[in-house]
């Protein structure tokens, strides 16, 4: 029976974490993916030391153990801050309880991540969403986070996309929250004004 779970965990560890390898947009997600190689062994390494205390066996669990917690550890203080600074043109507003959550997961690991796997795993949960669509869709989007993702502030700014999950768990998700940008405006003169109002992880089909 354990054998049984261990061979699944350790086929779905290793898909998931090669899928990730060879499609990580960002050093975080590369480095998740190494993780997740490590994530796999891990069992058996501690169940080899806990039976037979071989020295060996110890070195290699503790060198592994550091590896994981060196990477999460990094993470943790690459974090962004959800405040990219006085001059920065773009914020976040909450206009109820719950401001912006640095060390929640939807904020650790960056959203382009989270979307690009969402383009992988929303033809299998969208009959209206085909995997050529996706492929489409995914490569305009992407491009735009990369974007995002080489302008300081907006990198700064992290990721709310923990409420957008909430919502998908069918709990509440109307905090109110927007952003706000304002052009840097020497002039000085009068800025037309626009509202895009975005879904909440629905379904990534370009209708």
């Amino acid at each position: 029976m354990l054998l049984a779970l261990y061979s699944g965990y350790a086929l779905l560890g290793s898909a998931l974490s090669l899928w990730l390898l060879l499609n990580a947009q960002t050093w975080v997600g590369r480095g998740l993916a190494l993780a997740g190689f490590l994530f796999v062994p891990l069992p058996l390494l501690l169940a080899r030391w806990y039976r037979y205390r071989e020295k060996s066996s110890a070195l290699a669990l503790a060198l592994t153990v550091i590896l994981i917690a060196g990477f999460l550890l990094a993470v943790f203080l690459a974090a962004p801050t959800g405040n990219p600074g006085p001059q920065s043109p773009v914020r976040h507003r909450f206009l109820s309880e719950g401001g912006f959550c640095r060390y929640c997961p939807a904020n650790l690991i960056p959203e382009m991540e989270q979307v690009n796997l969402g383009f992988l795993l929303m033809p299998y949960l969208d009959p209206y969403l085909t995997r050529e669509q996706a492929r489409r869709v995914s490569t305009v989007t992407l491009d735009h986070y990369r974007e995002l993702e080489a302008n300081p502030d907006f990198r700064e700014l992290g990721s709310v996309m923990g409420r957008a999950y909430r919502g998908l768990l069918g709990q509440r998700a109307d905090a109110g929250h927007y952003y706000l940008y304002v052009p840097h405006n020497p002039t000085g003169e009068p800025l037309p004004a626009l509202i895009f109002l975005h879904g909440a992880a629905s379904s990534f089909s370009p209708r």
